[in-house]
């Protein structure tokens, strides 16, 4: 589970008497930011707009897309709370890219949507 963890040790006498002073060990597990389509998008889509609805781990965080981004996409972020957006497509290949930022981290992999 997420959150802090602690371990502790304590041996015991050869009376069976238990060490007063246990050795503890604390740590922490965190998981990585993720983000996801909440419902995935069709694949061939023949409309000129489409809702995108993003999901993600963690319940605060705030979602950034490109949209026909090229090699070196800018990411435009929406507004805290959102998680719906709406492109229009153009004649040709279409590609949205999505990430999340949350915990002063960005998601390692972003949500692809290809046609």
């Amino acid at each position: 589970d997420e959150g802090e963890h602690n371990f502790r040790v304590r041996g015991l006498g050869s009376d069976a008497t238990p060490d007063g002073t246990p050795d503890r060990y604390t740590w922490t597990i965190r998981y990585a930011v993720e983000v996801h389509y909440a419902v995935f998008p069709p694949i061939f889509i023949n409309y000129s707009g489409i809702q995108f609805t993003l999901t993600s781990n963690k319940d605060e965080a705030v979602f950034e897309y490109s949209f026909n981004g090229g090699y070196f996409p800018e990411y435009t972020r929406l507004p805290l709370g959102e998680n719906n957006l709406t492109v229009t497509s153009v004649l040709g290949n279409n590609i949205l890219l999505a990430r999340a930022l949350a915990e002063g981290e960005t998601s390692r992999s972003v949500a692809r949507h290809l046609w």
